[in-house]
């Protein structure tokens, strides 16, 4: 600047070049060092751009990434929670006598928040919680039910042809000889399940 007979300063936060100028100066030679300047100005306000653009985009991924975690965890915490309480509607509603029907058993989206403190809680996790819930409930009440179901039905026929069998039969003479009549191979692996233990416990109570 000082060969050229003139002080140039870039006002970064305005974006504007001031140039100081002595008398000697055409107006040509103003000219070039504004352009120079300004191309200066311009290459250095592209880097502090690209500069953010890394950074917002780098806490947005670490959002997401947080969020994901705060939802995944909830849903794991929700799933098991679900399982505990489903397991016992649907034993419940199997005693009961009422038809399996888990929508019917679970409670609103508003009482689980309630009961888990879920307020306490991030928006992802309080979601990720909520998914859980209903998926581990669904699976257990279904479970909880089949079961209840079957331990029922073993242990009337454990218990009324008890004196058809020599001693207690085993598990997989006891599903053979109940195939048909409780058509078992299409029954879930709960209800199987439910109907051994039922039967043995039935037998042993015919028996004792």
């Amino acid at each position: 600047s000082e060969a050229t007979g003139a002080t140039v300063d870039w006002d970064g936060a305005q974006g504007r070049v001031i140039i100081t100028t002595k008398a000697t100066m055409d107006q040509a030679q103003i000219d070039k060092i504004k352009q120079e300047s300004y191309q200066q100005g311009y290459a250095a306000g592209e880097l502090n751009g690209y500069v953010k653009g890394l950074q917002e985009g780098r806490a947005q991924v670490e959002d997401k990434a947080k969020k994901e975690e705060d939802y995944d965890r909830g849903y794991d915490d929700g799933y098991d929670a679900g399982e505990d309480d489903g397991y016992d509607a649907g034993v419940d509603d199997a005693e009961d006598g009422k038809k399996s029907n888990w929508k019917n058993a679970i409670s609103s989206d508003s009482s689980i928040s309630k009961t888990y403190k879920l307020s306490n809680k991030s928006d992802d996790y309080a979601d990720g919680f909520l998914d859980g819930y209903k998926d581990g409930f669904k699976e257990a009440y279904e479970e909880g039910y089949d079961y209840t179901m079957g331990y029922w039905d073993g242990y009337d026929v454990g218990f009324d042809d008890a004196d058809y069998y020599s001693s207690l039969p085993k598990d997989k003479d006891i599903i053979a000889d109940y195939k048909s009549e409780f058509n078992l191979g299409k029954k879930s692996d709960a209800y199987v399940d439910g109907f051994v233990d039922g039967f043995r416990d039935g037998y042993r109570k015919a028996t004792k």
